[in-house]
């Protein structure tokens, strides 16, 4: 059992490398992207995280920030956490343009939240979870740092239901993206 728990360990940072290497030079694209920035889905997310001025809002796998920079006029503090350092720095660069100044940012992987239990009012994921090593430790993390009540808020793509269809989807997805995990 340990040497399988190590093996995934190596596994995993191996995974967050390619992630890194995949998104890092590629960061001041995503502030520009369209399906990252699109007003309506944002504005769904923030629909659904019912927002209200005294919440505490985490935006895990934040990339350029779009949905942590959406949630923050409507909350008192929101943290953009991401794993690749150059996604934070669009982040805090955007928040600074919009005059944002409840934004901040932490560095980290999603399988591994750096904050105490019961913390967040809201806790975000969008356009992401196909890229964890390990989305079910992921989610538990997710659950862990939210109050009692919180609102979870997580949006990824899907993969076909026919299982056939669900492995060819997710090898061209390998192919196109060498960081992609798994769309479920």
């Amino acid at each position: 059992m340990a040497k399988q728990v190590g093996r995934a360990k190596v596994e995993a940072s191996k995974l967050h490398e390619r992630v890194s290497a995949q998104f890092g030079p590629t960061a001041a694209a995503y502030s520009r992207s369209l399906v990252h920035s699109d007003p309506g889905a944002l504005r769904k997310a923030v629909e659904l995280a019912c927002p209200e001025p005294g919440d505490m809002a985490l935006d895990i796998a934040t990339g350029a920030g779009h949905m942590a920079l959406a949630r923050a006029p409507h909350v008192t503090k929101v943290i953009a956490y991401d794993m690749t350092q150059e996604m934070l720095l669009e982040a805090k660069g955007n928040a600074v343009t919009r005059g944002l100044t409840n934004l901040t940012t932490k560095k980290g992987i999603a399988e591994d939240l750096p904050f105490p239990d019961s913390t967040f009012d809201i806790v975000t994921v969008r356009h992401a979870p196909h890229h964890f090593a390990n989305v079910t430790v992921a989610i538990r993390e997710m659950a862990r740092v939210a109050k009692m009540g919180a609102r979870l808020v997580i949006v990824d793509s899907t993969s076909p239901e026919d299982a056939s269809l669900d492995r060819q989807w997710n090898r061209l997805e390998k192919l196109r993206d060498p960081s992609h995990v798994r769309n479920y």
